[in-house]
């Protein structure tokens, strides 16, 4: 046991305070907290998205040429139109690697939230947004093979992202990195690509992770707004 009676008085403080925690519970974030599960979708049902749905990846375009840059190359631009076929869908590969290695990371780093975030409110977003996420790298891989087969390893600037969110001890960094700036730009992007894909199992796989994300950005940005009213002026300077 416990000898000293000051430190044990201090640490029976630090419990009292833990479970005091249960009763400042805010209900701000519960409708978000309900569309989860509202929203449900599993990439594993078909009736939701089916895979197996046949694409022609060797003679049509996964992507329209306007979101490959590259194909505007002098040298791409004299290739037949089936090696272009072959090259503007590699490239797509490689993106849609890069989105499943963020996925990734968005499941490793909102699964750290649950255990960081400072309020009880936000763990609890944060355990139904892990959820989120381990179906988005389910989907994004589960396309990849059926799709192109394989996946690229990730590349080393979102590797280098990713590793500094994912180190950091700070959780109100995590939450900036996470679901302010990588979330925000993954939104645009699906949005984008949702109108634009040539395939409509790819758009209907983004339309259902689109509005996960929504969510996510959503939690995110209103939730470090209030976090921000309470920090004191040299919170802020430090």
């Amino acid at each position: 046991g416990i000898r000293d009676s000051s430190t044990s008085r201090g640490l029976g403080d630090v419990y009292k305070r833990q479970v005091d925690r249960y009763g400042q519970r805010s209900s701000d974030f519960d409708k978000i907290i309900s569309d989860t599960h509202a929203h449900f979708w599993d990439p594993l049902d078909t009736k939701y998205i089916d895979f197996s749905e046949n694409f022609d990846v060797e003679n049509k375009l996964l992507m329209p040429e306007e979101f490959l840059p590259e194909l505007q190359c002098p040298s791409v631009m004299k290739l037949d139109k089936k090696s272009k076929i072959k090259l503007a869908n590699e490239s797509f590969r490689w993106q849609m690697s890069a989105i499943l290695h963020g996925e990734q990371g968005a499941l490793l780093v909102a699964s750290q939230l649950a255990s960081c975030a400072p309020t009880y409110n936000a763990k609890l977003y944060a355990a139904s947004q892990t959820f989120d996420e381990a179906r988005h790298v389910e989907a994004f891989n589960k396309y990849l093979q059926q799709r192109l087969k394989r996946s690229w390893p990730i590349g080393r600037a979102l590797k280098g992202l990713l590793d500094k969110i994912l180190t950091d001890p700070r959780w109100d960094l995590k939450f900036i990195g996470m679901q302010v700036v990588i979330e925000g730009l993954a939104l645009a992007a699906f949005n984008a690509a949702k109108e634009g894909t040539n395939d409509p199992v790819y758009k209907q796989m983004l339309e259902y992770i689109i509005r996960d994300e929504a969510r996510h950005v959503t939690f995110g940005i209103n939730y470090l707004k209030d976090y921000v009213t309470t920090l004191s002026e040299e919170d802020v300077i430090d």
